[in-house]
C-alpha cells in the first residue's frame, strides 16, 4: 500500500514524500518498503513511485549475481531444510561439503558455465564415485531454484550429459553372495563367537531389512510366539553426528516380516543370555 503525503521542510517550503510496500524479496522473503521525500509536486512523487514499482516488478536480482554458487546454495538450503527430515538434509550437507562446493562453490553464480559443471561431473565419474548422478542432481536443483527466483537467466546445468559406464556392468553374482558363500560367511561369524554380529547379519540376510531399519530394532519389535519382526522405524545420523530414530521414508516401508526358525532360536538364546548378564550386573551393584 502506498501513500503520498504533503509536508513542510525546515526552510518552510512545501514538499511531498511517500513510503510504499513494493512486495517481497523472493530470495530472503523480507518486505521491500522504500521511502523517498523532497518532491516538489505530488505528480513528481507519483512518477517516482511508479518507476520504483516498475523496476521492482521487472527486477533481475542483480544484487545476487555477484554471489557465489556456495552463497546461493545456502539460500536454497534454508528452504530445502524445511521439506525433508533431518537425516536427509544432514546427508545433503555432507555431499555438498565433500564434493560439490570444492569444485564450483567459489564460482560466481553469474559466471558458472555448463562446461565447468560438466567437467566436475566427469571428474566424479572418473573417480568411480557411485553417487556422481546425485551430486549433479543437487547442483541442478540449486540452479533451478535460482532460475525460478530470477537470480540467473538460464540454468547452465540443463545441458549436462551424464556419463555412463558401458565397459563393465556388474551382475547379480558380483553384488551378492551365492548360497555356499553365505553359508561360509555365517560359519566364520559363528566361529568368532560374536553373538551380536551373527544376529545382525542373519537379520539382514533373511529378512531383507535395510541397515537403518535393523539398527532401530527394539526387543519389543520381536514377536517370539509368531516368529515375526515389526519394522516401523529407522535409525540415521543427524546434525553434529547424533543418532536419530525416525519413521520410514514411505508408509509401505512399515511392515511385518517372518523370521526363520534358526535365527529365532539364536535370538532367543541371546535374549536369555543378556537377561542373565543384566541380572548379574545388578546383583553385583547391590552387593557393592
Amino acid at each position: 500500500m502506498s501513500e503520498i503525503k504533503k509536508y513542510t521542510k525546515k526552510n518552510g517550503e512545501t514538499a511531498y514524500k511517500f513510503r510504499t510496500l513494493l512486495g517481497y524479496d523472493e530470495v530472503t522473503g523480507k518486505q521491500v518498503k522504500p521511502s523517498k521525500s523532497g518532491f516538489k509536486t505530488k505528480k513528481e512523487a507519483q512518477r517516482s513511485l511508479a518507476k520504483l514499482q516498475l523496476e521492482f516488478d521487472n527486477r533481475s536480482f542483480s544484487e545476487y549475481k555477484n554471489l557465489t554458487f556456495k552463497d546461493i546454495y545456502l539460500k536454497w538450503f534454508d528452504q530445502y531444510k524445511m521439506t525433508v527430515k533431518e537425516s536427509t538434509y544432514t546427508k545433503t550437507v555432507e555431499h555438498f561439503a565433500l564434493h560439490i562446493l570444492p569444485e564450483i562453490g567459489k564460482t560466481k553464480i553469474s559466471k558458472l558455465t555448463t562446461v565447468q559443471i560438466q567437467l566436475a561431473v566427469n571428474k566424479w565419474f572418473k573417480q568411480n564415485l557411485s553417487r556422481y548422478k546425485r551430486f549433479y542432481n543437487y547442483i541442478n536443483r540449486v540452479l533451478t531454484w535460482a532460475y525460478k527466483v530470477q537470480i540467473i537467466e538460464k540454468n547452465p546445468a540443463d545441458r549436462i550429459i551424464l556419463p555412463v559406464n558401458t565397459s563393465h556392468i556388474k551382475t547379480i553374482s558380483e553384488n551378492y553372495y551365492d548360497l555356499p558363500e553365505l553359508k561360509h560367511f555365517f560359519k566364520c561369524l559363528h566361529d568368532m563367537d560374536n553373538d551380536t554380529a551373527e544376529i545382525y547379519f542373519r537379520v539382514l540376510a533373511f529378512t531383507g531389512m535395510l541397515k537403518g531399519e535393523s539398527l532401530a530394532l527394539l526387543w519389543t519389535d520381536i514377536n517370539f510366539e509368531t516368529n515375526q519382526i515389526s519394522i516401523n522405524k529407522t535409525q540415521s545420523q543427524g546434525e553434529h553426528g547424533h543418532l536419530l530414530v525416525n519413521t520410514p521414508k514411505t508408509p509401505t516401508s512399515i511392515r511385518t516380516v517372518d523370521f526363520d526358525p534358526k535365527t529365532m532360536d539364536i535370538y532367543t538364546e541371546v535374549t536369555s543370555k543378556q537377561k542373565k548378564e543384566t541380572a548379574q550386573k545388578y546383583a553385583n551393584y547391590v552387593n557393592f
